[in-house]
């Protein structure tokens, strides 16, 4: 796969190749012959009209110079992204982040939340843009800081601080937001006088037994 060397301190490209190899597996699985090279040709052009949403990224990153810690929650397949945004918090910017999905933290981490609390929510347009708007209404009542990354303009509208992805499907949204929050993480730390690329802690080749 033509995804050229990983170059970075943190590994982003990798999460992505992984994504793409682990949808090729699945297609071939299930025997869905020519539904994923069909996508895979959009692909280029949908990375590349996020990677132009890095203005407005910025600008979202100044508001979240200051924060200690940070919550990171989505649902379904976009977990795993959350999880992925989670770790570029912790390594690139020295963050206490946390990824939860959207369903379970409700269930005792949300008595975490209080006004000074940073919450990003990943939410695209799908059977769980209900659960996004209940969470939304939850943490605004006790006050939290939020930022959305979603690809519906419905859900955009609803928060102040998002990044409006260009719309996609189910199989190709993980690969936009992941981007998403990539850049929002390099942002943030180079705001906060971080070289994302030099960690305090952590060498580029890790040994694992």
């Amino acid at each position: 796969m033509d995804v050229d060397k990983e170059q970075s301190m943190p590994a982003t490209k990798t999460f992505s190749a992984e994504m793409l190899i682990l949808g090729m597996l699945v297609t071939a699985l299930e025997r869905e012959d020519g539904l994923l090279p069909a996508k895979m040709d959009h692909l280029p052009k949908l990375i590349d009209a996020v990677l132009h949403l890095q203005p407005a990224i910025d600008r979202l990153a100044e508001h979240w110079i200051d924060l200690k810690e940070a919550f990171v929650l989505a649902r379904g397949i976009q977990l795993s992204v959350s999880r992925e945004i989670c770790c570029k918090l912790q390594e690139t910017c020295y963050l206490n982040a946390t990824s939860y999905a959207i369903s379970d933290f409700m269930h005792g981490p949300f008595a975490m939340v209080t006004p000074e609390t940073h919450v990003m929510l990943i939410a695209m347009n799908d059977e769980f843009r209900q659960d996004v708007l209940e969470m939304i209404s939850a943490l605004r009542s006790v006050g939290a800081h939020l930022l959305l990354i979603t690809d519906s303009t419905a859900l955009a509208a609803k928060v102040s601080d998002h990044v409006l992805l260009p719309s996609s499907d189910i199989f190709m949204a993980p690969f936009a937001s992941v981007v998403a929050g990539q850049l929002f993480s390099c942002a943030l730390a180079v705001k906060r006088g971080i070289d994302p690329d030099r960690s305090r802690n952590i060498r580029k080749v890790t040994i694992t037994k």
